[in-house]
């Protein structure tokens, strides 16, 4: 599918047409995952504005059909024009326009994915199809600007993105998928250390009681099962979790790349990873995600010298992904290069300046023997320390560059009893070898009663 058109002439409108296109691949990719895959999101919208015929496209991507079309909304109205093209002869097989009121958006976006089953010739089960009842016009429309906001993630973009779902809820108290998503930005803001643990995740438990309004919702699943991992550290109920999102959404790489750092990390399952990660890209294969995805798999399997080509190629296609610019970091301090790990480091710090991307710059400078310029670094994090969140594992990387174990064994610690959830990747994380048979870091793996390891 391609995205939606805004024939709005509004500029300020196209969150609305790139919302639609998101919901709209949702609803196709429900219908019968068993034997209708469906391009994602990203990959959808990197076609955007794109001027490649339907030929190319259809090449590029490995596509059967393609849905493309048009939305406008004006007033309390909505009209969607979409058409249905069969690659190999670019034939029109079907096109149709549709009109209704916003609030019935949600049944029109099923009517519409209905419609193109019918033209490809596959039967709908009633397990494919989900709740379409009226929304409320003004709800829909926050939700959307969240997707939005969400899909261009960073620090300030997450913010954004979680008023816009609490303003949906505040409109629509049993919006289901806005409580999702909230669950998700929460997880994501306290798992990247935009938040504190104790702030973020408990929002974010609110947030996923979605699964109340609709049990049978991927994104709910996913989210609770955020909620177990990074939260509560129920491992079990975690993977629970986002296996039963693959199986309600199996065609939604999102919890086909969840599924994979979680066997990568937790179990350090390495070759059932890499699969589980194959078939998330399949589904979505221009997406920046699913490729930082892949680098921590990479990584956690230590392949240091494939994570700096797959570092380079995904900051070719995305300059400004600070995860590649991290992984390249990393990669070079694992092989005995910190002087390449400061260069990607401190490039990711140039351009975002966030705190994991700090401590590991200022780790690679201890590790180059320059700890007069660690010690700089490090007084920066701590002057943020005062006056915001600093996540104390962070700190402790700092310290195991400068080799004072001890510190950086007191500060692990620390985020042990701050409930920091990349504690948990304490077994499996290359960055802590130094501190592999220190008593004390033993002892905290060991409390952790992480699963066992694939054999």
């Amino acid at each position: 599918m391609l995205p939606f058109a805004n024939l709005s002439g509004d500029p300020a409108e196209e969150y609305f047409s790139d919302g639609l296109t998101e919901e709209m691949i949702g609803q196709l990719a429900r219908l019968a995952p068993d034997r209708l895959g469906v391009i994602a999101r990203t990959t959808a919208m990197h076609y955007k504005g794109s001027h490649k015929d339907i030929a190319q496209v259809g090449r590029e991507l490995g596509l059967d059909y393609v849905l493309e079309g048009s939305v406008r909304r004006e007033g309390g109205q909505v009209r969607i024009s979409a058409q249905l093209i069969q690659v190999s002869d670019q034939t029109h097989l079907w096109s149709k326009t549709y009109d209704a009121e916003l609030r019935h958006i949600l049944k029109l976006q099923s009517e519409v994915a209905q419609a193109v089953a019918r033209q490809i010739e596959i039967a709908v089960p009633r397990t494919g199809k989900r709740r379409t009842g009226a929304v409320d016009p003004e709800a829909h429309d926050a939700y959307l600007k969240g997707l939005y906001h969400l899909s261009r993630f960073n620090p300030s973009e997450l913010e954004k993105a979680a008023e816009c779902f609490r303003r949906a809820i505040q409109r629509g108290p049993g919006y289901a998928q806005a409580h999702a998503k909230l669950a998700l930005v929460h997880s994501l803001a306290g798992y990247f250390g935009y938040a504190a643990p104790s702030e973020a995740f408990p929002k974010a438990e609110a947030a996923a009681k979605a699964l109340e309004l609709d049990d049978g919702l991927a994104d709910a699943h996913f989210a609770l099962g955020l909620v177990h991992w990074f939260h509560t550290w129920d491992l079990s109920a975690a993977e629970r979790d986002i296996e039963r999102a693959v199986e309600l959404s199996p065609n939604d790489p999102t919890g086909h790349f969840g599924r994979a750092v979680f066997l990568a990390s937790m179990k350090e399952d390495h070759p059932a990873a890499a699969v589980e990660v194959s078939l998330a890209r399949e589904l979505d294969p221009l997406s920046i995600l699913i490729r930082v995805s892949e680098g921590w798999i990479l990584y956690f399997a230590r392949q240091f010298d494939r994570l700096i080509v797959h570092a380079r190629e995904t900051i070719e296609l995305d300059e400004n992904c600070v995860q590649a610019y991290n992984h390249l970091g990393l990669a070079h301090i694992a092989i005995g290069a910190p002087g390449r790990a400061i260069a990607a480091l401190g490039e990711a710090d140039r351009r975002f300046g966030d705190p994991i991307s700090l401590a590991w710059l200022a780790m690679a400078c201890g590790e180059a023997g320059e700890p007069e310029k660690a010690r700089a670094v490090l007084r920066r994090m701590q002057e943020t320390a005062a006056s915001g969140y600093m996540p104390s594992l962070c700190l402790s990387w700092v310290h195991i560059g400068l080799r004072e174990h001890e510190a950086a064994l007191d500060l692990i610690q620390k985020a042990y009893d701050e409930h920091d959830p990349v504690v948990l990747w304490l077994r499996v994380f290359p960055i802590f070898d130094p501190l592999r048979g220190e008593p004390r870091y033993e002892q905290m793996v060991a409390r952790l009663n992480l699963p066992p390891k694939a054999r």
